[in-house]
């Protein structure tokens, strides 16, 4: 599913002609990836999605997000499914939320709330979740950083820089820093798993 329409790209870059037409859908297709990458979100809706996780901290993170549902977390270690009343999905992670079964009890001495840690081991958690934004859930600032990077990368093809003419000049930032990236940044958690 595209994030923008190609009418839009066209309205947003202001090309008024036919001749960029086959170029657009791959640059759409292009910034897609690179929203996914940068963030872990999917702009689809997934069921029945698998990832195996390592234990040990205080969270499960999954590698596409949203997370709209869990449905069965599986101990590779014991082949074993994790009791659903013992967890919860808290901000597209899983959090233990009850202390049956759970050995790995830590106690915040300062604010004095319990925290539980999922049990230690390399790829020692099977998770099945369904995931994805719908096409009217994509957050608009989210569409918009995809139109600025289709500006940008109609703009800077062939790796142009600067460019001037008749005493006017342009140039861009890095791609790194430029405002697209900082529009995607608030919704970066988890992106160094995908």
């Amino acid at each position: 599913m595209p994030l923008v329409s190609d009418p839009e790209i066209k309205e947003y870059i202001q090309i008024s002609h036919a001749a960029q037409d086959l170029v657009i859908p791959l640059m759409r297709d292009a910034a897609a990836e690179l929203v996914q990458r940068e963030t872990g979100l999917i702009f689809e809706e997934k069921v029945g999605i698998i990832d195996v996780l390592t234990g040990g901290g205080y969270f499960l993170t999954m590698f596409q997000r949203p997370v709209t549902n869990v449905s069965e977390i599986l101990d590779l270690f014991i082949n074993d499914v994790v009791d659903d009343d013992l967890w919860m999905v808290n901000k597209n992670r899983i959090q233990l939320g009850g202390p049956e079964g759970i050995s790995n009890l830590i106690v915040n001495e300062s604010t004095g709330s319990l925290k539980f840690r999922w049990g230690e081991g390399h790829d020692r958690y099977q998770v099945t979740y369904d995931a994805g934004h719908a096409e009217e859930n994509v957050p608009a600032a989210l569409k918009l950083a995809v139109l600025d990077m289709l500006k940008r990368f109609y703009d800077v093809r062939g790796g142009v820089k600067q460019q001037s003419a008749a005493g006017f000049g342009r140039s861009w930032e890095t791609f790194d820093k430029s405002d697209f990236m900082r529009l995607l940044h608030p919704y970066r958690d988890g992106a160094s798993m995908v």
